[in-house]
């Protein structure tokens, strides 16, 4: 979740990503949306949420 001032939102339960690794997700995403790589131009959706981005922390597979 993004506040309207483009810093994340945090609280005092479990983080599952720090501030600086949802920052990279925020730019990977956004990066994404420009080169419109792999699917129409503009938009982030694909077939599998997060295909590509997440990797196995055990083996490192997508």
């Amino acid at each position: 979740m993004e506040r309207t001032d483009g810093k994340p939102v945090t609280g005092a339960w479990e983080t599952i990503l720090t501030p600086e690794e949802w920052c990279d997700l925020v730019e990977e995403l956004e990066a994404r949306k420009r080169s419109g790589v792999g699917r129409k131009k503009g938009t982030t959706v694909a077939k599998r949420l997060l295909t590509g981005i997440l990797r196995c922390a055990k083996c490192g597979a997508t």
